[in-house]
């Protein structure tokens, strides 16, 4: 199952697409046997000063993978020190999506000029 989110920049007129997977597989290294189910984010968006970086996908598996991997995304605003799990689904979501957008460093925006 997939959805589209368009991410629309009021400033250039310009969106860009993200699409959240809900992908499943049985992954060897946990031993388990058993079908793991795992949210995966992919954009054909670039990014960085010249706009020609990829950015990268996001995939997360649990409610307690947190974006950054310590804290929720500082942008979300949410409590970027927390380091609880998610609430749902949608709340890991929408931080992973803006995490995407904003990135985490300076440079690493969502492009929305090319």
């Amino acid at each position: 199952m997939s959805v589209s989110i368009t991410i629309f920049d009021p400033t250039t007129q310009n969106s860009k697409a993200i699409l959240v997977s809900l992908e499943a597989s049985l992954i060897q290294s946990d031993e388990d046997a058993e079908i793991d189910y795992y949210i995966r984010m992919t954009t054909d968006a670039k990014r960085g000063a010249a706009c020609d970086e990829q950015i990268p996908s996001e995939v997360f598996r649990s409610l307690t993978e947190l974006s950054l991997g310590t804290a929720k995304f500082k942008d979300s605003g949410m409590d970027e020190t927390s380091t609880d799990a998610y609430e749902n689904l949608t709340q890991a979501v929408e931080d992973y999506v803006l995490k995407m957008i904003e990135g985490v460093n300076p440079g690493e925006h969502m492009c929305f000029t090319a």
